[in-house]
Order: structure tokens, then C-alpha cells, then sequence
């Protein structure tokens, strides 16, 4: 991991901290030339009420990340929330998920549509449990524990018999169905369908039903879909796609400070303070006065952003590195007849003329004792994003090949204009 914590005395100087990070670690990855997405995530365990997550689109993924066709908007599945407005009840089908708190007192019942029907299209979506959104459950019920199965039999066996415990079942409405469904749960209970079948008839009495009253928030416990209207902008879809993250930031605030007294003195005279920084006396002078350290963590993973890279980029021939983070940038290929000192001589050119963002060509000369389609193979399979071959070309006119397979370049060059042709090349790879 590359680590970094951030320290600072106003809640105004941390975020733009934050934000002066976030827009390295973008930059870190545009320079590598990858689509990572920057999207809007849970803080979790870590604490804070600020965080993003940088992922870069793959179908080897553990995440779900959702980001919009028309603006910049991306967020993690975890914390996405379905619009509401944009789709209607479609019948009276209805399913339950039921899920158990860790003391297994409570069972939970999220009361979800079957069908809906998304307005906007016309097109008809089915539900499953495999939709529904945990997070948004747990943000109900923190002490839901969704690790677990067979979650009636756990129920009943610790709400019944001489060891008991006080049970309930709490019912979450999904904002979809109609406030008739709210209605029949409320004034028709007990309703068959909201007990598992492991509960008796006899046992329901002993417990209570609750149905949770979401206030002004709207309940949404599914998850997202591609194709649902982007939260942000009027006229944009997203688009959920299993991604790959390769870097977190955090903004923690006093999350830490405060409980480790982890606290600063400030000077009397310090004119960027906010206005609850500072004490006043009496006569009305500025009083020194600590404060908590407002505090963010940021990190990339850097052995995980080699095997993303690698996954990505490559193809049947074999990996494809991005220049910024190559062993090499380039590999010269000396053919059959043609000496070394020429392959030195290509090598001299390039690092001394050919002008490139780190100042110089990162190359090295492939003198091994093998024929060419064999070091031609093993380039490629290496992944050098420029592969200089001197073959029969270079002995004729002094021209070299010049392959480049992420730009599907393959083309023979004139040596006098080569540094420039490969500096002009070099930062799109």
C-alpha cells in the first residue's frame, strides 16, 4: 500500500486537503492511462462521513460501482439507491427477504415488488432477493448480521421454549408498494404471509410487530440496475458494471482526535481559524485554545494495481504495461546481421534526443543469443509498450520497425526522425 494521513486544524482546510488528494490519485491514474472511476462510497469500519473508492472496471471485480453516461457521477452499489419516482407498482405481488439481528431477537422482514415497471421505458424488471440492497438494510438495522442462513429456524429456536428470549419482527416497506400494503400489515395482522413457516400459529402471539416509519427518508432496498436515470443530471443512465478498487480516501474529521486527544494549541494571532476556534476574555482579545486535529487517510494499492493492470491491458499475446508504470518503455530488437553496436547506437539516440515526461526514453537492448521471432515472442509477452526491431529494413535504409500493440502501430521509421516520432507517441501509452 502507498499510506498518506492528512492533519489539519479547520474543517475548511482538511476538505480542501481532501480534495487536493483526490485530484493527485486521479491524476496518478489518467497518467497510467486507465479508466478508473471515482466514485462515492460507504467510509465503513474506518469512520467519517466522507469517502471515495477508485475503481477500475473489470469482470473479475468484487465491487459494483455505478456511474452515469452524461456527467461525472459514480458511486458504490453499497450506497446507490434506486429512484423512486422513476418506476410504479405493477400488481399486487409482493415478496419478503427475511434477514436476523445478532442477538437474534428480532427477524426482519423487507417487504419488496415482485415486477415493477420503469416508466421512462416501459420495460418490466423482476426482483429476486439477490436484489436486495444489505447496506440499506443495515442502515435500519445496524445489528443486522447478514452473515448467516436458515434465518427463521435460528428465530424460532431462540424465541421459543423454556430459554426464550423477548422477540419482535419488524417489517421494512420498500417505498414502491403503495401505503395500502403499510396499511394491511398494520390493521390485518398476523398476516400468514409475514411469518415463516417454522413459526407456529400459538407462538405468534408472544411476539411484537413493529413496522419501521421511515420518516422523510424513502426506503429504497434494492439495488441499483443499468439503465436507471442518473440522480445528478436530468438526462443521464447508469451503468452498473463488477470493478476492481484500487485506491480509498477518507475524510475522518475528529473521528480519531477526539477520543486519542489528539488536539493542537493555536496561536492567538492565527487569522484563518473558524469562528468556534478561539476563546474571548473579558476585555475582548483572542484567547489561545487547542482544538481537535481534523484528520483524513488516503491510500493505493500498489500490488494490487499490477495484477488490475495486468488483467486489464492484456490480450493472447501477453501484457500491454502503460508506459508510466513499465519495467522498460521500450525494448530495441537487434535482427539477424545486424551488430550491436548498432542496436547501442539506436539506444544513445533515443535517451539523448527523444524528450519524453520523465525526461528521458527508458529503454534496454535484447542482445540474447535467440532468434528474432523468439525475442519478438517474449516482448510481447513481457509487455514493452514499444518494441524498435532492426531487421532487414535497418540493414537496407536505416530504418526501424516500430511496433506499438496498445496503439495497434506497426510502421517503419526513418532513425533520423525517430526520437521525435516516439516522443510525439509517447504519452498516449
Amino acid at each position: 500500500m502507498k499510506d498518506l494521513y492528512s492533519f489539519d486544524i479547520t474543517l475548511e482546510d482538511a476538505l480542501v486537503t481532501y480534495d487536493s488528494v483526490r485530484a493527485a490519485y486521479s491524476n496518478i491514474f489518467a497518467e497510467m492511462k486507465l479508466p478508473v472511476l471515482a466514485a462515492k462510497a460507504s467510509s465503513g469500519d474506518m469512520g467519517g462521513n466522507l469517502s471515495h473508492e477508485y475503481h477500475l472496471p473489470s469482470s473479475l471485480g468484487e465491487d459494483h460501482v455505478a456511474s452515469c453516461d452524461s456527467c461525472d457521477y459514480a458511486i458504490n452499489e453499497e450506497i446507490a439507491a434506486t429512484l423512486k419516482p422513476l418506476e410504479a407498482w405493477s400488481g399486487d405481488d409482493v415478496s419478503v427477504w427475511r434477514g436476523i439481528t445478532k442477538d437474534r431477537k428480532t427477524l426482519v422482514n423487507v417487504w419488496y415488488p415482485k415486477t415493477t415497471t420503469v416508466s421512462s421505458s416501459g420495460e418490466v424488471r423482476n426482483y429476486t432477493e439477490s436484489d436486495i440492497n444489505i447496506t440499506a438494510v443495515k442502515s435500519v438495522v445496524p445489528d443486522l448480521d447478514a452473515s448467516v442462513e436458515r434465518v427463521p429456524i435460528l428465530w424460532s429456536a431462540a424465541t421459543s421454549g423454556p430459554s426464550a428470549k423477548a422477540s419482535q419482527l419488524l417489517n421494512l416497506v420498500d417505498s414502491r408498494l403503495p401505503p395500502s400494503f403499510k396499511e394491511t400489515i398494520t390493521t390485518n395482522c398476523p398476516v400468514d404471509a409475514m411469518w415463516p413457516s417454522q413459526v407456529s400459529t400459538a407462538d405468534r402471539s408472544a411476539v411484537s410487530i413493529l413496522l419501521h416509519e421511515a420518516g422523510d427518508k424513502t426506503l429504497n432496498f434494492l439495488r441499483i440496475h443499468s439503465g436507471d436515470h442518473c440522480p445528478e443530471c436530468s438526462s443521464g443512465k447508469l451503468r452498473v458494471e463488477k470493478a476492481i478498487e484500487l485506491g480509498h480516501t477518507f475524510y475522518l474529521g475528529t473521528r480519531y482526535s477526539e477520543p486519542l486527544g489528539a488536539r493542537v494549541v493555536l496561536p492567538t494571532s492565527a487569522h484563518t481559524l473558524s469562528r468556534n476556534a478561539t476563546t474571548r476574555s473579558s476585555d475582548g482579545d483572542s484567547l489561545p485554545r487547542d482544538v481537535p486535529l481534523q484528520m483524513g487517510c488516503y491510500g493505493i494499492g500498489i500490488s494490487r494495481i499490477i495484477a488490475a493492470v495486468a488483467e486489464h491491458l492484456a490480450d493472447e499475446r501477453g501484457l500491454k504495461w502503460p508506459v508510466a508504470i513499465a519495467p522498460y518503455a521500450s525494448v530495441v530488437i537487434p535482427g539477424p546481421g545486424v551488430d550491436d553496436e548498432d542496436a547501442v547506437q539506436v539506444y544513445h539516440e533515443l535517451r539523448q534526443n527523444c524528450h519524453v515526461l520523465n525526461g528521458q526514453l527508458d529503454l534496454v537492448i535484447d542482445d540474447r543469443k535467440k532468434t528474432l521471432p523468439w525475442k519478438l515472442k517474449d516482448a510481447d509477452l513481457i509487455g514493452f509498450p514499444i518494441i524498435l526491431i532492426l531487421g532487414r529494413e535497418w540493414r537496407l535504409t536505416k530504418k526501424v520497425e516500430v511496433q506499438i500493440r496498445a496503439l495497434k502501430i506497426k510502421e517503419v521509421v526513418d532513425f533520423e526522425v525517430l526520437p521525435k516520432y516516439i516522443s510525439r507517441i509517447y504519452n498516449k501509452l
